[in-house]
């Protein structure tokens, strides 16, 4: 239940945030821009996850071969997986974030040549 609310009010900042972005710059079709770039964000962070993942794979691969065990009590996966989930949202919206930036500092340095 507080991995939902705290992923919920996550979501409705950063999209309040991406949305205030956009209306600082041309205020021009935040829907499209929201969906494609939350299709590039996404595959970013997917082979972030992916990559972590993997050594994390490898890690507890190597401390098993070496007869030692990580174990963690069933509250300290709850805990692990909440953070690990937020840090992916976290991840997932600054790279949102700076990219609804990045457009409005391109639209408006080419808004001002346009002008010049």
């Amino acid at each position: 239940m507080v991995y939902l609310i705290v992923s919920l009010i996550t979501v409705i900042w950063g999209v309040k945030k991406t949305f205030e972005i956009n209306q600082q710059g041309d205020n021009r079709d935040y829907f499209k821009r929201f969906i494609s770039i939350s299709f590039v964000a996404n595959i970013r962070v997917a082979v972030l996850v992916f990559s972590v993942t993997f050594i994390i794979v490898l890690v507890k691969a190597f401390t098993e071969i070496a007869g030692a065990s990580i174990v963690l009590s069933s509250f300290q996966e709850e805990i692990f997986h909440l953070v690990s989930s937020l840090a992916i949202l976290g991840i997932d919206f600054y790279i949102l974030l700076n990219s609804f930036k990045r457009i409005n500092a391109a639209d408006s340095s080419r808004s001002q040549a346009e002008v010049a």
